[in-house]
């Protein structure tokens, strides 16, 4: 594939001006966010990719290093990480490969799917009052008089349980399309978020006009219907049994057809897990799990991509 499609989202984010002569030349752009494709890929530290860049002559060819050429630190790769945080350009580098996709005619569909997966981020303990302060919206004082401690704090991840268990951190919401299991777009919210909540954001009136979406009991109520509605497309959520009821014959033979189609997303989730060694975030904040739970989603279409045009 043609990595050059990045480099003018990122230079226009990430180019300044030179305040003066001398000093060593920054790394190119689009070698660095290989980089990082690489570490999303292989599930790495920042230390283990620098690790595995030096020892891996794959990883030098894939870079277009020789054995000679210096190789980016665990500090550098951070740092880039965190420029890309902070110029929030995540969704454009994303937008960018969704361009090829449909080049090569892989977004052509006849339904999307929707759903998320919880990403769990660094546990914290937190005293009473800190966790209270942290509900209330406001940082705790403690916090306030050690600034290296905040700066060590995620107060931006929360809990939530699914099947009786706790977890701690984001949700990665997925679109995914019905017929090549590619991802046509993303949000990332805390893990506390319902899944139906950004459902409005996934949807695109002149992407799903006329087009079915599926999606799992915890979409369905009245807000969902009233957003796929609105966008014109067709109503694939399974339906959940009514408070203290049960769904009719009818409704389970319909669920069981939906969730044949909805089962697609699974295996998304599931390639992100056994395939590109799962999504274990080493960064906190939400506005850098966007950017690692981004780089994972791209990272998925990319070997997705790879496999559908192999095989064509």
């Amino acid at each position: 594939m043609d990595w050059e499609i990045f480099r003018p989202i990122i230079t226009d984010a990430l180019q300044k001006k030179a305040k003066g002569p001398g000093g060593r030349p920054r790394y190119d752009f689009v070698m660095m966010f290989k980089v990082l494709i690489l570490q999303s890929i292989y599930d790495l530290s920042d230390e283990k990719t620098q690790f595995m860049i030096l020892d891996r002559l794959s990883f030098q060819r894939f870079l277009g290093l020789r054995i000679s050429d210096p190789v980016p630190d665990e500090k550098t790769v951070w740092h880039f990480s965190n420029q890309l945080a902070e110029a929030g350009i995540i969704i454009e580098l994303f937008d960018a490969f969704q361009a090829v996709l449909g080049q090569a005619g892989l977004l052509m569909k006849t339904g999307s799917i929707i759903d998320a997966s919880i990403v769990d981020a660094p546990k914290q303990h937190l005293r009473k009052g800190e966790k209270k302060a942290l509900e209330e919206g406001k940082s705790p004082t403690e916090w306030k008089k050690k600034p290296s401690i905040e700066r060590q704090r995620d107060s931006d991840a929360t809990w939530t349980k699914k099947h009786g268990k706790s977890y701690f951190g984001y949700k990665n919401h997925i679109k995914v399309t019905r017929e090549k299991k590619l991802i046509e777009g993303f949000e990332v919210t805390t893990a506390s978020t319902h899944d139906s909540v950004v459902t409005g954001i996934l949807l695109d009136e002149a992407a799903d006009s006329g087009i079915e979406i599926y999606a799992d009991k915890a979409y369905d109520g009245e807000p969902v219907r009233g957003k796929i509605r609105a966008q014109g497309a067709k109503n694939r959520v399974q339906k959940k049994a009514p408070k203290g009821g049960t769904l009719s014959t009818y409704s389970k033979r319909i669920n069981r057809s939906y969730a044949r189609v909805r089962a697609r997303v699974e295996h998304v989730f599931g390639t992100m897990e056994k395939s590109l060694g799962g999504l274990h975030l080493r960064c906190i904040g939400l506005e850098r799990a966007y950017v690692a739970i981004g780089l994972k989603n791209i990272a998925y279409n990319i070997k997705r991509y790879e496999f559908l045009t192999r095989c064509v």
